[in-house]
């Protein structure tokens, strides 16, 4: 059987592994086929200091689909993944794709990761882009993938608990939702909170102080392997979530500001760490 193809829309940085840099590594750990298409080329990821930057115009990102598709090559995609934008246009690219995609296979699943900002910087984006993913891709999104700062902002107002994180997933979207870093009880511990619409699963690791950036793209696409393995969500989950931390640990470890990714291959499956806990 062919490994399963993903079509992944993301930041592509040449120093950094961030956006799609981290993303496709993920992904070809869980044996994904990936077809990667830029949204911006970046030098390093702006935490470092001023990056060059080349942005993708919405026309080439159109051009790029439209190609593949009259070659055949999204015939067979089973999910798509976006990441970071930096103009509403290609936004609108975007969701054009899903669309088309979807319409050569209707069991494709669209993964959204509304790269909006975070607990630290805020909002990194243009307002017009977060206000464009809001309304252009959660509504046509199958898994929906924040972090708190990000999941509070698609709401329009903070959470108190992890309770609160579940009723206004269940609430607000018709997609499913996995939240990062959710605050749990114990403050040395960070929790990926996945909510369906008839249960939720919980995962902690270690809070740490300094993680390098790209955690969160390096998460979905962990997540989509492991879900397009056909594993129970709470499965998938729970071996993303251990994969992560291994990489995570070693980027400490080394004492690194970028993720450790030559750890995946050397990551145990399943990967050892604590089951998703029902909550």
């Amino acid at each position: 059987m062919p490994p399963p193809i993903v079509l992944s829309f993301s930041s592509q940085v040449a120093y950094s592994h961030v956006g799609n840099s981290a993303t496709i590594a993920a992904l070809h750990s869980t044996d994904c086929t990936v077809i990667d298409i830029p949204t911006i080329i970046l030098s390093s990821h702006p935490g470092h200091g001023p990056a060059a930057t080349i942005e993708v115009p919405a026309e080439k990102i159109d051009q790029f689909v439209d190609t593949l598709a009259d070659q055949g090559r999204l015939d067979n995609v089973k999910a798509i993944i976006s990441g970071y934008f930096c103009a509403p246009r290609q936004i609108a690219s975007v969701r054009k794709a899903v669309e088309l995609v979807k319409s050569k296979n209707p069991t494709a699943k669209y993964f959204c990761d509304p790269v909006i900002g975070d607990d630290t910087t805020g909002i990194y984006v243009p307002q017009s882009v977060a206000r464009a993913i809001k309304i252009e891709l959660i509504p046509i999104s199958d898994f929906i993938l924040p972090n708190v700062f990000e999941f509070q902002h698609l709401l329009g107002h903070k959470v108190t608990d992890l309770n609160n994180c579940i009723d206004k997933a269940r609430e607000n979207f018709n997609a499913h939702v996995l939240i990062t870093s959710v605050p749990v009880d114990d403050p040395a511990q960070l929790g990926n909170l996945l909510v369906l619409p008839d249960q939720a699963w919980l995962c902690t690791g270690p809070h740490l102080d300094k993680a390098p950036h790209g955690t969160g793209d390096l998460l979905t696409g962990l997540f989509v392997g492991n879900y397009l393995a056909a594993r129970p969500y709470e499965m998938a989950l729970s071996y993303a979530s251990g994969q992560l931390n291994k990489v995570l640990r070693a980027s400490v470890a080394e004492d690194s500001d970028e993720l450790a990714l030559s750890q995946l291959k050397n990551i145990p499956f399943p990967p050892d760490f604590p089951p998703a806990k029902p909550v």
